[in-house]
């Protein structure tokens, strides 16, 4: 599989001691990304988790919903948001479990869909450890069930087959640089090609996880119109790469009775 080895040391399960740590609060609505509408029955507000007491550098910006009717819910709802996006400091911890210093790490977060029943919140950034050759660009997501409080995955929402897969490779290839656009640079068809099915089906399978068994890291996030999902890939051509497929290409793939599939495609 063509991946980082850091991406293989990510823990199944973490709980993130946060004693040692400072962290920023911010209040201003995040306003970027798709499905952000006014109607919506809460508000979404940025906030950032900072180390602080070490050399490291690290910030990661993480959504937190407010104005859900169901209190205890809108709390685990934002639990999840905030260790989803923190998870991927545990790869750079060290045996006092601290994050090693010399880490510089920014993440930032925009919401891809945010509805009544929904949201699919997408992380983006770098982390650069001194002494190594470059940066490596990094793509996450968490999708979260809102009706139910709980984080779900690619699998829970769509069937996981060759069908899945051939509309993969005939999906909209979105670039996340405006420098690096490897439709233009004719090597994205190479790149997917390098995969057989089997392999895709595996990776879609274990998509979602921040743990060993996803080593290719591949992640999904859903807009108003198409499943997105992204594969890791050389760090020479990016670090990973995003496919978009519409919702009416998969409409004989989806597991209906999922909370997300009730607001309509």
């Amino acid at each position: 599989m063509i991946r980082k080895l850091l991406f293989l040391l990510v823990l199944v399960i973490v709980t993130l001691q946060l004693t040692a740590c400072g962290a920023e609060k911010g209040h201003s609505a995040i306003v970027k990304g798709n499905g952000d509408s006014a109607n919506q029955p809460y508000s979404v507000l940025s906030e950032s988790y900072v180390i602080e007491d070490i050399k490291s550098d690290i910030k990661i910006n993480y959504p937190q919903i407010n104005g859900l009717s169901n209190v205890s819910t809108q709390n685990s709802v934002n639990s999840i948001l905030k260790e989803e996006a923190i998870r991927i400091t545990e790869v750079y911890k060290s045996d006092d479990d601290k994050v090693h210093p010399d880490v510089e790490l920014k993440v930032d977060s925009v919401i891809k869909r945010k509805s009544e029943r929904y949201i699919s919140v997408q992380y983006f950034g770098a982390v650069y450890v001194q002494n190594t050759p470059h940066p490596t660009n990094l793509f996450y997501t968490t999708n979260i069930d809102l009706k139910n409080g709980i984080k779900v995955r690619l699998a829970d929402l769509v069937k996981i087959d060759t069908e899945l897969i051939e509309k993969f490779r005939n999906g909209r290839y979105i670039p996340f640089d405006e420098g690096l656009n490897l439709e233009k640079e004719r090597v994205l068809t190479d790149l997917i090609e390098r995969f057989t099915d089997e392999e895709l089906i595996n990776m879609f399978v274990a998509a979602d996880k921040m743990d060993e068994s996803n080593s290719s890291f591949t992640f999904s996030y859903f807009t108003e119109n198409a499943l997105g999902i992204s594969i890791g890939i050389p760090h020479a051509v990016g670090d990973h790469l995003e496919i978009e497929i519409k919702f009416d290409d998969i409409k004989n793939l989806i597991k209906a009775e999922r909370e997300i599939w009730k607001d309509g495609i």
